[in-house]
């Protein structure tokens, strides 16, 4: 993904919320994951979601700055992070 805005520290019931709320609205969701890890993928149209929850690191969503305002548009309000991250790389 090409300059990510990153959302990091997200809890576990709110990164498990929001991605089924998505894809409850239309998004095509393939998602994986075991015991200590989880990701999910969430695509619409051209918008692309990546999402990934460590239950050391808590959960983290991450999207191109391209996409930046479709994307928060249809985030709730706040965003469920404790804090917004720009990719320094």
């Amino acid at each position: 993904m090409h300059d990510p805005i990153r959302i990091l520290d997200i809890a576990q019931s709110d990164w498990v919320a929001l991605r089924d709320r998505l894809a409850g609205q239309g998004w095509t969701l393939e998602k994986g994951g075991g015991l200590d890890h989880a990701w999910a993928t969430l695509t619409r149209g051209e918008l692309l979601i990546e999402m990934d929850y460590d239950v050391w690191f808590e959960g983290e969503i991450a999207y191109a700055r391209a996409q930046a305002p479709a994307i928060e548009a249809l985030l709730p309000t706040p965003a469920p992070a404790k804090h917004l991250h720009d990719n320094p790389l």
